[in-house]
């Protein structure tokens, strides 16, 4: 319940600045949670590529939690317990973008859960006990109208936690409370399904639009590499897709060791301004008119241009 609080309020800001690579945010970020709520004893995150992203710990990613199972939520939710420097951690991994390899991570002290489960147990016998007294019929109304529609809202919320829920639940004539209860939990997991589903479109649509666009179009980071280009990009440099990530664009674009005397991207990192020059590939015969604009993050600092 608290990965599932933690993940519905994170995984969209932190999926943008996963897709921007900024790693400070996210980090600063998986940090404050876990300085202000003291179930969550660590968060990280995965990249696209799966490798750790960011992290919440001081001193480095500890070398004991590489060998504990880690969550693989590519598609949904996955949980693992293990036992962390003495203390009993339930692991817990949610898809940032659902069939990506981007994922975020939760380490949640399961010792607080223990005690919240030991009181709800506590809590449960005492009902049990006091529905007993009440007699038969008491008990066939609570059966009718009570115990089966929570057995069935149990079992949707296992179902949810295993990433088996295949619907909503079915309200009927339930008690008031449980249609309620019911009907909180099915919006929840509509609210979800929806969020989810806006964010893979809103992914796939800038991708189509990315790559609809007749010029060439890269983002490169401040060591000047490709870290995406369009269509058009690999297309004109006869390149597979994606083949252009990773390399330096003056080794793209003209086929040097160096950056180009006017390479304009080297003005737009000195002050933020847009700048434009003329780049010549000769072995293709080209020439381009190379324009190069900063790329702002959440924080309003310039990482990488286009």
């Amino acid at each position: 319940e608290k990965g599932d609080i933690l993940s519905d309020a994170l995984v969209e800001s932190v999926s943008r600045q996963v897709i921007d690579n900024n790693i400070l945010g996210v980090t600063e970020i998986l940090r404050k949670i876990v300085n202000r709520r003291e179930s969550v004893s660590y968060a990280y995150v995965t990249g696209v590529n799966g490798n750790i992203f960011a992290h919440s710990f001081e001193k480095g990613f500890p070398k004991a939690l590489l060998h504990e199972p880690h969550p693989d939520p590519t598609f949904f939710r996955e949980v693992d317990k293990f036992i962390l420097k003495g203390k009993p951690i339930v692991g817990v991994g949610y898809p940032l973008i659902q069939g990506m390899e981007a994922h975020i991570h939760f380490g949640l002290d399961d010792s607080f859960e223990q005690d919240r489960i030991g009181l709800l147990y506590r809590k449960i016998i005492y009902l049990s006990i006091v529905v007993g007294l009440a007699g038969i019929l008491v008990s066939f109304l609570i059966i009718r109208k009570i115990v089966k529609p929570i057995e069935k809202l149990v079992q949707s919320v296992t179902d949810y936690g295993t990433g088996t829920l295949e619907s909503t639940i079915k309200i009927d004539d339930s008690a008031p409370e449980v249609f309620h209860l019911c009907k909180a939990f099915n919006d929840m997991i509509t609210r979800r399904e929806q969020a989810e589903i806006s964010l893979v479109r809103s992914k796939e649509e800038w991708e189509e639009t990315f790559n609809a666009m007749q010029d060439i179009i890269t983002i490169q980071d401040k060591d000047m590499r490709i870290v995406r280009a369009n269509k058009a990009a690999h297309d004109v440099f006869g390149a597979e897709p994606g083949a252009l990530n990773g390399k330096y664009c003056y080794k793209v674009f003209r086929e040097t060791d160096q950056p180009c005397t006017n390479c304009p991207e080297l003005l737009t990192f000195e002050n933020n301004l847009t700048h434009s020059a003329k780049i010549t590939h000769e072995k293709l015969g080209k020439t381009f008119n190379v324009t190069s604009s900063p790329i702002p993050n959440e924080s309003g600092e310039f990482t990488h241009i286009v």
